[in-house]
């Protein structure tokens, strides 16, 4: 997120698929204490949110709504469904899905 507000979209993208691609099996872990597991799939959540903010800054609203959904999923899954979190970021994917409709590839 640091590196967005200074332009480097692209750096910054891959930067927050490198977070989801290491939170996101500690999120599905069954090994794990279920504080440490919420705590995960939060910070799961949150980088989620991070990477759909970059994509939807580089134009690629379909992916942008993919990393929400994902996000969403993962902070109703420590929080549960009436979180401000999972709601806030499923309405992202949903205004994703729509500009990926008036914008296609």
């Amino acid at each position: 997120a640091a590196l967005s507000s200074s332009g480097p979209h692209p750096r910054a993208e891959r930067l927050a698929a490198e977070a989801v691609r290491l939170l996101a099996p500690r999120c599905a872990s069954v090994g794990l204490e279920e504080e440490q597991r919420r705590e995960e799939c939060s910070l799961l959540a949150i980088a989620c949110h991070n990477l759909g903010a970059e994509r939807e800054h580089l134009g690629r609203w379909a992916d942008a709504a993919v990393a929400f959904r994902q996000g969403a999923e993962a902070a109703t899954h420590a929080l549960g469904p009436n979180c401000p979190l999972a709601r806030s970021l499923a309405a992202s994917a949903a205004d994703a899905l729509e500009k990926a409709s008036r914008h296609p590839d």
